[in-house]
């Protein structure tokens, strides 16, 4: 689900054309894998909001990433994915399992990489959330987070943005079991204005091999 997206005939640095809001996603199935890339994405090219994903499923799995290499490098996790690249906010992503399973460098995000909110991640797993990864043979860690920035200055500069303004959006994860290995859930600014709250309501909480909340 996307907003207005920018020809490439057009310099990275022209105004984009104003757009309506882009929809939501909802999911709804007793059991949701996700591998190889794979990805459930609302993105804002333009000056208006992404939508937002609603996963509603009995047992949910993210794993792996799409990586090409060596010229050009291509990084792509299994997602869920929320961002704003312009002028718009991010949307929200709500996540209501049974159990959730992220391995090998899947994600869970919200961001706004222009001028904008990033939208706020809700995460109910009623029996458990496990995160997994192993950096060096997965190319990246599997996390849950809501930023602003957060690219590098190549990147920044194409998109024609100059320092990401706006909040990154909160994080709440309700599970009874939280187990977190070489993983991380957080949320950041690196931009200009405020971090997100993150909460995590769970009986049991597990952190391993640099795993960070």
């Amino acid at each position: 689900s996307t907003t207005y997206f920018r020809s490439s005939a057009l310099s990275p640095f022209a105004p984009p054309i104003t757009t309506g809001v882009a929809g939501s996603v909802t999911v709804s199935t007793e059991r949701l894998s996700m591998r190889g890339g794979s990805g459930i994405v609302a993105l804002s090219f333009g000056d208006a909001a992404a939508g937002d994903i609603v996963v509603n499923s009995g047992s949910t799995e993210l794993s792996g990433a799409l990586f090409n290499a060596p010229e050009p490098i291509i990084f792509s996790p299994t997602s869920l994915l929320s961002v704003s690249y312009l002028r718009g906010n991010a949307g929200t992503i709500a996540l209501n399992t049974r159990t959730l399973t992220m391995q090998n460098g899947a994600t869970i995000s919200t961001s706004n990489l222009g001028v904008g909110n990033s939208g706020s991640i809700k995460i109910n797993a009623s029996e458990s959330l496990q995160m997994s990864s192993q950096f060096y043979l997965d190319g990246g860690f599997s996390n849950i987070s809501s930023t602003v920035g957060g690219v590098g200055e190549f990147e920044t500069q194409a998109l024609g943005t100059g320092r990401p303004i706006g909040n990154a959006g909160d994080v709440t994860i309700n599970t009874p079991v939280l187990d977190v290995n070489q993983a991380g859930i957080s949320v950041g600014n690196f931009g200009i204005g405020a971090a997100g709250t993150l909460k995590v309501n769970a009986t049991s909480i597990r952190l391993a091999n640099g795993g960070r909340t």
